[in-house]
């Protein structure tokens, strides 16, 4: 674990460009055998390292390096002796991005600390565990296809998945990743996209939102169009559109898309329901919620069918109009404070859609 091999001319002033050490011993050790040094070619490095040039045999031209007569190109050997005290697995850990090995059958066989970060499982809980276990259900096809193309020897740089999280949260990667067939190994190098494809998405839901608000064809299809947009930002499979008029104290449901249940009828609002905290509050709330109250109004049920519950607040300029939800069934969704963040970010927007789409609409039956 000792030295380096650089295919670089040696030249003077030279800048050197060397790797890390013991894994590459293989690749030194084949340069070593295929060719001998020249001799009294031999000297320091002005930072401290031994170098030992070595010619390959296929010398092109001839040429005069340190006073001796050689030809063509040939590689030089670095000594790194503060390698000789960092093993490789340490340098790997301390790589931001993930590192992953998995067998042919998918298996992990090893993984650097930075899974723990991306994926929120231990080294010790992945070791074993097939990779498309974790992937998001609607990638798995796709992530297949791909790892069997990566295995036919057409290696990936930029195959984009994503993958569910220990604590459920989804998250997006970018995959470079190759196959070596002598090892019977797949590694790949993951990098976490989340963070930009938020931002990426947020700001396209914004702008359709805000042309939805004059392309539609009226509220229903305006309420359509930002169900599919709040789709595309966190699971909405349940989702409604909630109005609250002050004068009544009732609320409706103009939109209202559930599995399971039917559209309920205009109705008091419950001062101790959560969607009545969101409207009175202001404010977002993330709560669990008996799964047969589609209007979230009855206090949660220690049920196992319990239902994720997710709402934000419409802001009018006159204050609270209503509240978007978003309700999951499934124990594979899980909704956390960031999708909360996302939807009362979106929410904004969406109350003055529907403020416009309104006016509009009165203004037609004037």
């Amino acid at each position: 674990g000792r030295e380096v091999v650089l295919g670089r001319h040696l030249v003077a002033g030279q800048r050197r460009r060397p790797r890390l050490g013991r894994a590459w011993q293989p690749l030194a050790d084949g340069v070593r055998a295929a060719s001998a040094p020249i001799p009294g070619l031999v000297g320091a490095a002005t930072d401290g390292r031994d170098e030992t040039p070595t010619p390959p045999p296929n010398a092109a031209k001839t040429t005069e390096v340190a006073g001796k007569p050689w030809s063509g190109p040939f590689f030089v050997s670095y000594h790194y002796p503060i390698m000789d005290q960092v093993p490789l697995t340490k340098v790997m850990d301390l790589l931001l991005d993930a590192i992953c090995v998995v067998d042919a059958e998918g298996r992990f066989v090893f993984v650097n600390a930075a899974c723990e970060r991306l994926f929120g499982y231990t080294q010790q809980e992945l070791i074993g565990r097939n990779m498309i276990d974790l992937v998001w259900p609607g990638d798995r096809e796709r992530t297949l296809q791909a790892a069997a193309e990566i295995m036919a020897d057409r290696p990936k740089t930029h195959f984009e998945n994503r993958y569910v999280r220990k604590d459920g949260r989804v998250v997006h990667i970018m995959w470079s990743a190759r196959w070596s067939e002598p090892d019977g190994i797949r590694l790949a190098v993951a990098r976490d996209m989340t963070e930009l494809k938020r931002a990426d998405r947020i700001r396209r839901a914004l702008y359709e939102i805000s042309e939805a608000a004059h392309a539609a064809e009226g509220l229903p299809a305006l309420y359509r169009h930002i169900h599919k947009t709040i789709s595309d930002l966190l699971p909405a499979d349940n989702f409604r559109v909630a109005l609250y008029d002050g004068s009544s104290a009732t609320l409706s449901f103009p939109y209202f898309v559930d599995e399971r249940q039917p559209v309920p009828e205009i109705q008091a609002l419950d001062p101790g329901s959560p969607i009545a905290e969101v409207i009175s509050t202001g404010r977002g709330l993330l709560t669990r919620v008996a799964s047969f109250d589609p209007a979230g109004e009855t206090a949660p049920a220690a049920k196992p069918d319990n239902a994720e519950w997710l709402g934000v607040p419409l802001i009018s300029q006159n204050g609270a109009m209503g509240a978007l939800v978003v309700q999951s069934y499934s124990g594979d969704v899980r909704y956390t404070e960031e999708d909360k963040n996302l939807l009362q970010f979106v929410s904004t927007q969406v109350a003055t859609a529907i403020e416009r789409k309104q006016a509009e609409t009165r203004m037609r039956h004037r």
